[in-house]
């Protein structure tokens, strides 16, 4: 099915406010501060998703974050995603934003990993075009860099 141009901002309207409704409890519970942040218009943010040191995501409203950023996706709406992986001294930083390239939909990823005691550097920028949500959590894969990775679901 085609969408007009017209069509188009009532279609990301829409996902907003359902993306809305599933991720109002995204970071409740956490312990993160809650803040305001401002996105652009259009802009839907799904969240901030962490591992905890056994790889493991234990907070349940990261589910609502990765069906937000999954059926962000599914419709090519501008969205964002953060996601950490982290491990006793070192970790990975994703954050992750969906746009439509030449009428495709891709996934720019903004990479950044740090080891302690060193800060944290940039760890470069890829492109992917495949994400597919399973039961194992949302598989990003078709990357540049031929690299794939899973954010996996919370085991709750």
């Amino acid at each position: 099915m085609r969408i007009t141009r017209a069509r188009q901002p009532i279609r990301t309207l829409v996902l907003s406010l359902i993306c809305l409704l599933s991720c109002t409890a995204c970071g409740a519970g956490s312990n993160q501060k809650n803040t305001i942040t401002r996105i652009p218009v259009g802009q839907i943010d799904c969240g901030i998703i962490m591992t905890q040191l056994s790889g493991q995501i234990t907070d349940p409203t990261a589910l609502k974050s990765e069906n937000c950023f999954a059926a962000a996706f599914a419709n090519c709406a501008p969205a964002t995603l953060t996601f950490t992986a982290e491990s006793v001294a070192a970790g990975r930083i994703h954050t992750m934003k969906i746009s439509s390239i030449a009428g495709k939909c891709v996934i720019t990823d903004v990479m950044q990993q740090y080891l302690a005691p060193h800060p944290t550097v940039n760890a470069g920028t890829i492109t992917c075009i495949q994400l597919t949500q399973q039961k194992p959590g949302i598989w990003i894969t078709g990357c540049s860099d031929s690299s794939s990775f899973l954010i996996p679901i919370p085991t709750t």
